[in-house]
């Protein structure tokens, strides 16, 4: 499989990136962290498509709870180990579910669609 496949080292914890312009108000996840979603683009932006099918999913299964456990079962990373709840994941893996949520989410493609914010 390595020939076939280039292995891509997994990031070190203390390059794992993070939302930082959350409210100081907002403590909606485990982390303290909530998305809201912003608005669609226009029909005939390239991405119109995949961000109403991401959105459309988004507000049917994830709407109003707390996803890190979702995530972390559809992100399977063997590192650790498949989570049946939210305390069977320890804080090294919250932090690189949050890097990839934030690489994309807060991506240029992304950031004008989700915002981070409260929800009151």
């Amino acid at each position: 499989m390595k020939d076939e496949q280039p292995v891509i080292p997994r990031k070190q914890p203390d390059s794992l990136q993070s939302f930082t312009d959350v409210p100081p108000d907002v403590y909606y996840s485990r982390n303290g962290k909530t998305l809201e979603h912003t608005g669609l683009p226009s029909a005939d932006h390239p991405d119109y498509e995949f961000q109403r099918n991401f959105y459309k999913f988004s507000k049917q299964k994830l709407t109003g709870q707390e996803v890190t456990t979702v995530m972390a079962k559809v992100l399977y990373e063997p590192l650790y180990k498949l989570p049946s709840n939210d305390e069977d994941i320890c804080d090294e893996h919250r932090a690189r579910l949050e890097d990839h949520h934030y690489n994309q989410l807060a991506g240029a493609q992304n950031k004008i669609h989700w915002t981070s914010s409260a929800t009151g």
